[in-house]
């Protein structure tokens, strides 16, 4: 991090000069074209990880948030309506 802050700071420096700053400027940008072409190549199975993993995680909070109250009633439901079992000795 060290590093890219004295770049940034070097950048900076260089494009407040403003007599070389559309220089720099281009060759920023035509530096940048490729490294950005690159990254996204990079991102793109990470997005896509990202998104089913997003997609996992809002339906399990979908089956948290409604199936699971419900599940809790009718096991509640379950258990009062049904008919009634002898307890084994020694309970």
């Amino acid at each position: 991090m060290r590093v890219l802050g004295w770049f940034l700071l070097l950048v900076g420096l260089v494009l407040a000069w403003f007599l070389l700053s559309p220089v720099v400027a281009l060759l920023l940008a035509l530096f940048a074209l490729p490294l950005a072409l690159l990254l996204a190549a990079l991102a793109l199975p990470v997005g896509l990880f990202l998104a089913l993993l997003g997609a996992v995680l809002a339906l399990l909070g979908f089956f948290v948030k409604w199936l699971l109250p419900l599940a809790l009633l009718l096991l509640a439901l379950w258990l009062l309506l049904s008919p009634k079992r002898p307890v084994p000795e020694g309970w």
